[in-house]
């Protein structure tokens, strides 16, 4: 059993996915767990038991660069078991803290997918950097299929991968609360932040198609939200779509909605998909990586071809009419209780963990460094 384990995170706050799914996992490792953080705050959803040291280095890449010395003092002082790196941007600067030693480190990988390399130039450049560094890595731990096959292509021939989803512990909501039935709207929810790759302009467009009695709420914030703004003026749509920014409780916003609407080009785990089903919504998602594995295996509800709005507002059009059966809600719901609590994903992370020696790097390898 592996004694102590060091997670390197870039930050933790705030709480967005990768911060979320770390502060679930090492509150509920078994194993002796710190934490390194490159810059933020230490965060308040840290465990007391959790030993933290912040760096306190900026933001971005020159306060990653930055921190590269205490990040050595600190992994090299500490000496634990296993380091693990949450993510490819902690990933780049723990590789550089060990060069001329022997230490490899397990690679937490949230961010590389297909659709980000081809479209976002920040993922394409880490990922070139990850391909340079990859003789650093030991294990690659992916939190879906599609990440880890792209992940893969880039650390073979040095390091193995594995696939091990976040937890997301069930909760059990009675979605009855609220008489839908009686209600003068149909609602269409969507949750997440307002970015091209979430793509919710492709949800707007599909409203005109729609009857007049659906309604769309967008909980989430970003950078598009004044194109979002001018594409629902220019549909005419202001009475029938609401952004409504960031919104901290969610919960009366899915146990009102008839749909959930998930247009995004890609998820890395997608936590939004997950924590919807638990309401007993039906999901309308894009045929794309994530979603077409979490649909409707995990998530009850349908995937649809992308870049259509007739094709997008028929796929919510059938979920309202013939919503999952009983069936179907009762097995993926199992299905996550199997693979998403947190005694399955700890147990997972204990396996893949224990799988070979912190110090695996050959000879040869070592002294090309």
């Amino acid at each position: 059993m592996t004694k102590s384990l060091m997670f390197v995170a870039d930050r933790v706050e705030p709480q967005l996915g990768m911060e979320r799914a770390l502060v679930d996992l090492v509150g509920s490792l078994h194993s002796e767990v710190s934490l390194v953080i490159l810059s933020g705050g230490k965060g308040e959803h840290i465990s007391s038991s959790v030993a933290t040291e912040l760096l306190d280095a900026p933001s971005g890449w020159k306060g990653r660069l930055r921190a590269i010395r205490g990040l050595r003092r600190a992994i090299l002082s500490r000496n634990s078991d296993r380091v693990v790196a949450v993510g490819i941007w902690a990933y780049i600067p723990c590789a550089l803290a060990l060069v001329g030693t022997r230490r490899r480190v397990v690679l937490w990988e949230h961010s590389i997918l297909p659709w980000r390399l081809r479209n976002e130039l920040r993922v394409l450049l880490a990922a070139f950097a990850l391909r340079a560094l990859a003789h650093r890595c030991e294990k690659v731990i992916s939190v879906s299929r599609t990440s880890e096959r792209a992940t893969r292509m880039l650390v073979w021939p040095f390091a193995r991968t594995v696939t091990i989803p976040n937890i997301v512990d069930p909760v059990q909501h009675d979605k009855l609360e609220i008489d839908l039935a009686a209600s003068q709207t149909v609602n269409i929810v969507g949750i997440g932040s307002l970015c091209l790759r979430k793509n919710w302009a492709l949800a707007i467009e599909a409203m005109p198609y729609l009857p007049e009695d659906f309604v769309l709420k967008i909980a989430g914030d970003g950078p598009e939200r004044n194109s979002l703004e001018t594409l629902i003026d220019g549909l005419g749509l202001g009475s029938r779509v609401e952004l409504l920014g960031y919104v901290q409780d969610v919960t009366s916003l899915l146990k009102s909605a008839s749909v959930i609407v998930h247009p995004s080009h890609a998820e890395t785990f997608g936590f939004a998909l997950v924590e919807a089903a638990e309401f007993q919504v039906p999901m309308v998602a894009l045929n794309k990586p994530v979603m077409n594995e979490m649909i409707p295996e995990a998530v009850p509800g349908c995937c649809v071809n992308p870049g259509d709005p007739r094709v997008f507002a028929e796929g919510i059009e059938v979920m309202v009419a013939r919503p999952p059966s009983f069936e179907q809600v009762s097995d993926a719901r199992q299905y996550r209780a199997s693979w998403f609590a947190s005694a399955s994903v700890t147990e997972m992370w204990s396996d893949a963990i224990d799988l070979e020696p912190s110090y695996g790097m050959s000879e040869t390898q070592s002294g090309a460094n």
